[in-house]
């Protein structure tokens, strides 16, 4: 007795182009219109402010009090955003400090955003002016002490 194979042969190249064939029917490049309109979001920006104080070198972000020119942080357009500049203020135990940020104009689904750190420390220059003074008063009294 003989053995039939099954797809040996003839018939098996037969089965194997007809499968070719209609893979190649059906999966051809064929431009396809699809009429989906598509509305993208609304543009987005967001300033996180970082407040760190200068003379423990801590992060104080969470207990300082922070406040901007305008909104809250988060700006979002209608639906672009327009280009603008936004001042923002903190304050934590009598230190105040100042940043300015510039917002750039969005299109719509676009986003955007800024990590602003701003350094609160006692004013520097007064303490610096005032221990200058000593110095030169000190200068001073031992000269007169000298040529008298």
């Amino acid at each position: 007795m003989k053995k039939n194979k099954f797809l040996s042969g003839l018939s098996a190249k037969l089965a194997l182009a007809i499968v070719a064939l209609t893979t190649t029917m059906f999966t051809s490049c064929e431009k396809e219109n699809i009429g989906i309109e598509v509305t993208p979001v609304n543009a987005k920006f967001i300033i996180t402010p970082v407040v760190i104080d200068a003379t423990t070198g801590t992060d104080v972000t969470q207990s300082a009090e922070i406040s901007f020119s305008k909104g809250n942080g988060t700006y979002e357009g209608t639906p672009e955003l327009a280009s603008e500049s936004i001042n923002i203020n903190a304050k934590y135990k009598g230190m105040t400090g100042s940043a300015s940020v510039t917002i750039p104009a969005l299109k719509a689904g676009q986003f955007g955003a800024k990590e602003v750190t701003i350094i609160l420390s006692e004013n520097f220059f007064a303490q610096e002016e005032s221990s200058n003074s000593q110095i030169e008063t000190t200068k001073h009294s031992g000269f007169k002490n000298n040529t008298s």
